[in-house]
């Protein structure tokens, strides 16, 4: 983009329409060895009309002054024809030539000037628009911390309304970013088009400044003494080779504005694509703020849901506490109850016990008695078998029969005694079993309490179970209520 300098031999030329074509080739705007020699002294034609040329590229309209641009390239041409006769350069042309380097000058400062403006102004908009971008960063902080201390229960409307005044805000500032870029787009079109009227201009300087020179080279040798204006010529061509090259000096300003304004452009295309990728992350910011609402939304069902959850836990803990006291007291009672319970039939046990102790000793003193009675027995039946012995024996010896009837009746006696003893003994075992009945209704009863005991024992059990667990349905219930208390809390 950066041309060589204007004031040695790489300055580039632009070919003319009427210039010298390749090869010495004389252009369409000029005539050729055969054409029609001017007469000498004879003015050539005034290039008033290309006065507007310089300031085409600054106001944007070269296209409109190009015939003048042609017309006068075509009249530099025709004083700087080698075939053509030479020609003196009048003085009259000298002055408006410097008029017109004069005007052009004019239109350089002027555009030099509305360059740095426009400079300015592009260094000012970049300015507003690393400003904005920093206030976007900032807001877009602003957004990530109000969403990392989002609190949907207390301010979820609040953040739905922030996130949207949020989008309005970048909507407005991405259309005002936009507006600016559509601007600073014209500025450098506008700014492209004057740098092409700036060097076009300059090499319309450059050739018709090398043309005069050539024209001033050819007319002096056969002019030397017969035109007194020659040296006029010369300061005058001195003068402007002296404007041409401030010109020059200008064109390389204007040169390194443009290098300026280019940079200008390249940040303006980096502050685009920021914009453009800001933009970006604006459309995921609205996407993240949809999700975030739709998140917000579950959430707050979620927290109306465990509200709800929390009101019934509630209620089922009142519930649940009141069954527990209701519970508690009837424990109380039953214990106190199982005590007064407990207490009395130890006592009926430990009567019992004795009781069945006692009865016990005195069936074991019975039996003794029975068995020593029916060894008794045995041994009087024993004894009553041999005296029938005897008897027989004495009856068969004959002679003492009387003995053995007296002995006889004695044992009769001695038996019937017996037998009542007997008899008696009889009575009293028949009391004893009648006695050793009522043992095993006794040890019935004993069994009933001793039932009725372990089936309080276990109904106690129970009981304790029972409220084991409602002790531990208690303290689950208050640990999830703490915990969502500390989740509401957090929340």
């Amino acid at each position: 983009m950066a041309a060589e300098d204007a004031g040695g031999e790489g300055v580039p030329r632009l070919p003319f329409s009427g210039g010298p074509g390749p090869g010495g080739e004389a252009g369409p705007g000029e005539q050729g060895p055969a054409g029609p020699a001017q007469p000498h002294g004879r003015p050539p034609a005034k290039a008033g009309t290309g006065r507007g040329h310089a300031g085409a590229g600054a106001s944007g309209e070269e296209p409109q002054n190009q015939p003048g641009v042609e017309k006068e390239a075509k009249e530099v041409a025709e004083m700087a024809d080698p075939h053509a006769p030479p020609q003196s350069l009048p003085v009259e042309g000298g002055n408006e030539f410097l008029q017109l380097l004069k005007s052009h000058k004019e239109k350089l400062e002027e555009g030099m000037q509305e360059l740095r403006r426009r400079n300015e102004e592009l260094d000012r908009q970049r300015e507003e628009a690393e400003k904005e971008r920093d206030g976007l960063r900032s807001t877009n902080a602003q957004l990530q911390a109000k969403l990392a201390q989002m609190q949907p229960a207390e301010g979820g409307n609040e953040f739905l309304q922030l996130i949207k005044s949020h989008k309005e805000k970048l909507e407005e500032g991405m259309q005002e970013l936009r507006r600016r870029n559509e601007e600073l787009e014209r500025e450098r079109e506008e700014a492209e088009r004057e740098r092409d009227g700036f060097r076009s201009t300059n090499a319309q300087l450059q050739a018709k400044l090398t043309q005069m020179q050539g024209c001033g080279v050819i007319e002096e040798a056969p002019q030397r003494s017969a035109v007194p204006s020659s040296g006029s010529d010369s300061s005058t061509l001195a003068r402007l080779t002296e404007q041409l090259q401030a010109t020059q000096c200008r064109y390389r300003e204007l040169q390194e504005k443009l290098d300026c304004l280019q940079k200008t452009t390249v940040q303006r295309d980096r502050t685009e694509a920021l914009l453009k990728q800001r933009e970006k992350e604006f459309t995921q910011l609205v996407k993240d703020s949809e999700a975030l609402k739709a998140q917000v939304t579950s959430l707050l069902g979620e927290l109306n849901e465990r509200q709800s959850c929390l009101e019934s836990s509630e209620k089922e803990r009142m519930l649940l506490e009141e069954k527990l006291s209701a519970r508690t007291d009837e424990l109380y009672s039953i214990q106190r109850e199982m005590e007064q319970l407990k207490k009395q039939h130890s006592v009926t046990v430990d009567k019992l016990r004795l009781q069945t102790q006692n009865l016990e000793a005195a069936l074991r003193t019975e039996r003794l008695v029975l068995t020593e009675e029916k060894r008794k027995l045995a041994q009087l039946q024993h004894a009553y078998t041999q005296l029938f012995k005897d008897y027989d024996t004495k009856r068969k010896n004959g002679g003492e029969v009387e003995d053995l009837a007296n002995r006889l009746v004695e044992a009769e006696r001695a038996l019937a005694l017996k037998q009542e003893l007997i008899d008696k003994l009889k009575e009293e075992v028949e009391q004893q079993r009648g006695t050793l009945e009522t043992v095993p209704v006794l040890t019935a009863q004993a069994e009933i309490y001793k039932a009725d005991f372990r089936a309080e024992r276990e109904a106690r059990e129970k009981l304790h179970q029972r409220k084991e667990e409602l002790q531990e349905q208690l303290s689950q219930a208050l640990a999830e209520l703490d915990r969502l208390k500390i989740v509401d809390s957090r929340k």
